[in-house]
């Protein structure tokens, strides 16, 4: 279909005779009927494309177009021919049907994936970059936490008054560390709202110049990042929260 569209600008072809010249031989073709794009009926499916992104790469080095063409056809010569793509319904004949094109087309790299062995490569291949992802996450999550803390006390010793104002008062320790697991739970439960909003931006990007299917998003992930930004808000609070509560008013106010 987009050879149809593209090279012939008409799509109603179904008839018509084709005729490819390779030096002094020709070879004429009669278009029988007009693939659709593969890509368009998966979509309607809402099925995953797995092959956009080798597309995408291939799109953006040459005019990419597949052409079918039977293999009977192709005879023994081999000058001009780059690849060979077979399906097969059987995983168990793979190797038979590479070691008969290997014979056929002597001297050219034969090499077939059937279609088992090729979704569960694929399948490895997104475990392997979901498994680099957590391990980025993780190191991310433990930096954003000790820069929490640092702020944190930071922010600690500019509102001393303020903590031995409190004290003075009659808050105990643990509403001062309350205070700081509040105000922490709130600055990360925000940071996490922020980072779903922004997440689902960049993933409106990426689907329109990048990646062409819908990914999914999981309420319970959501639910869990979500509750990860509180844990990380009370687990950074613990160090600035016991240094506050442990100031001595008397202290404070002698030092001016």
């Amino acid at each position: 279909q987009a050879l149809a569209e593209g090279e012939f600008q008409n799509i109603d072809m179904v008839g018509d005779e084709l005729v490819l010249i390779d030096g002094g031989r020709e070879l004429r073709l009669k278009v029988i009927g007009i693939m659709q794009d593969p890509y368009s009926v998966r979509t309607a499916k809402r099925q995953i494309d797995t092959a956009s992104a080798a597309r995408n790469i291939l799109k953006s080095r040459l005019k990419f177009r597949n052409i079918y063409v039977p293999a009977t056809l192709v005879g023994s010569e081999t000058g001009e021919l780059n690849a060979i793509m077979v399906k097969t319904g059987d995983h168990r004949t793979v190797d038979a049907v590479q070691a008969r094109l290997a014979a056929k087309f002597e001297g050219m790299p034969v090499k077939i994936w059937s279609h088992k062995s090729w979704i569960m490569g694929t399948l490895e291949y997104m475990e392997d970059i979901t498994a680099y992802t957590n391990v980025i996450w993780i190191i991310i999550l433990g930096v954003a936490s000790v820069m929490i803390v640092t702020i944190t006390l930071v922010s600690v010793r500019e509102r001393y008054y303020e903590i031995a104002i409190r004290i003075t008062e009659g808050a105990t320790k643990a509403k001062i560390v309350l205070q700081f697991a509040l105000e922490n739970m709130l600055l990360t439960l925000t940071g996490g709202i922020v980072g779903i909003g922004l997440g689902h931006l960049f993933n409106a990007l990426i689907r329109a110049f990048v990646i062409r299917w819908d990914p999914m998003f999981s309420s319970r992930e959501t639910i869990f990042v979500l509750a990860l930004s509180v844990f990380v808000g009370i687990a950074t609070s613990i160090i600035p929260g016991r240094k506050a509560a442990g100031l001595k008013p008397v202290d404070v106010f002698r030092m001016g």
